[in-house]
């Protein structure tokens, strides 16, 4: 049998066994910038972490137990499913330069419910994440924090700074910050971390049907199909929403930092009305829903927005998008996720200038 032949035929059984795999541990070639393992990588900001990883020049190790995030890209290596809490997975990544670790349990809401949940995914699978980069010479490690360890600020506290004292008001904003903890002491091992705290993401692939979505994915969803948009209270609350694109920025720019564990927010510095940006979703989808007013959650916070000053003096990143700008392009990606289930070209949005 010719050589060529037999390379043929081996090259078919090797495709073979990896189809039957499920590509979960498709390889491809190592980035010319060095190798990233992305915990949570298929999830909504974890995906467009891959796709900034990628433009950048990395090669990408997501490792995801597909719990709620789907958004596969064939550029990235995939390991899943896979559970941080288990660590003989986590044995079998192989060698990375990197660790973003997004991979966890997100809701304010069920971390009442299920607190043990928050202890198991949040602490000790990050635990294990930490771990496993000290213990292979990981360069840097970044994770996500949450802006929820800040808790109802008062106003002459506005805008938060990193230096505000803990104020969690749920299982989930404590196991964030015992998070932070476990970084920092980690440092003491060699490993330089970083942990960004979020205010509010959203953008393109938050899924409005998810209980861990956000109230713009929820607006654009209902707007989009004219359906009625609820506002609990009377509009008044404001948030520091921050855009998709701008979060996956923020995250590969601190993974590009050197130094000693940090904490950075991650935000624009501006507040929006929950009312102002209803309207502004009514107008930009040309939308005939209506906009009423519920009661006011319990334990609602009443204003929320960030100081981003630090993050621009040290790690020299900015947020891109303003509010009506990152809202475009997101509600531009509903309508087209809408037209393609019908099998229709997506309508134009309409101008809010």
């Amino acid at each position: 049998m010719p050589l060529h032949t037999t390379r043929v035929g081996l090259l078919m059984v090797i495709v073979a066994a990896v189809s039957l795999l499920g590509g979960a541990y498709r390889q491809l070639a190592p980035g010319a910038k060095g190798a990233v393992l992305l915990t949570g990588g298929l999830g909504f900001i974890g995906s467009h972490v891959t796709e900034e990883l990628l433009r950048r020049g990395y090669s990408v190790t997501i490792y995801d137990n597909e719990s709620t995030g789907h958004n596969h890209n064939r550029r990235a290596r995939e390991m899943v499913p896979m559970d941080i809490r288990c660590v003989n997975e986590l044995e079998k990544v192989g060698k990375c330069d990197y660790v973003i670790h997004l991979a966890a349990a997100i809701s304010v809401a069920e971390s009442m419910k299920l607190p043990a949940k928050y202890t198991d995914n949040n602490i000790h699978g990050s635990q294990n994440v930490i771990d496993w980069a000290v213990a292979r010479g990981v360069t840097r490690m970044v994770a996500a924090s949450s802006a929820a360890v800040y808790g109802n600020p008062k106003g002459k506290d506005l805008p938060i700074q990193e230096t505000q004292p803990y104020g969690g008001l749920s299982p989930y904003a404590d196991s964030k910050y015992k998070m932070e903890g476990l970084m920092r002491a980690a440092g003491a091992k060699g490993l330089d971390a970083t942990a960004l705290r979020f205010f509010n993401v959203y953008g393109p692939r938050q899924d409005p049907k998810s209980e861990y979505t956000g109230v713009i994915s929820v607006f654009l969803d209902r707007g989009n199909n004219g359906q009625e948009v609820t506002i609990n209270g009377d509009g008044s609350n404001t948030r520091d929403f921050v855009y998709v694109g701008d979060v996956a920025r923020a995250i590969v720019t601190a993974m590009e930092f050197s130094g000693a564990f940090d904490v950075f927010n991650v935000c624009t510095g501006r507040e929006t009305t929950l009312e102002h940006l209803s309207l502004t979703i009514k107008a930009l989808l040309g939308s005939s829903s209506k906009i009423s007013h519920g009661p006011a959650r319990p334990g609602d916070i009443a204003k929320s927005v960030c100081d981003p000053s630090k993050a621009k003096e040290k790690l020299g990143f900015t947020a891109g998008f303003t509010v009506e700008q990152g809202l475009a392009r997101t509600a531009a990606w509903f309508r087209a996720e809408k037209a393609k289930a019908k099998g229709a070209p997506a309508p134009a949005l309409k101008s809010t200038d």
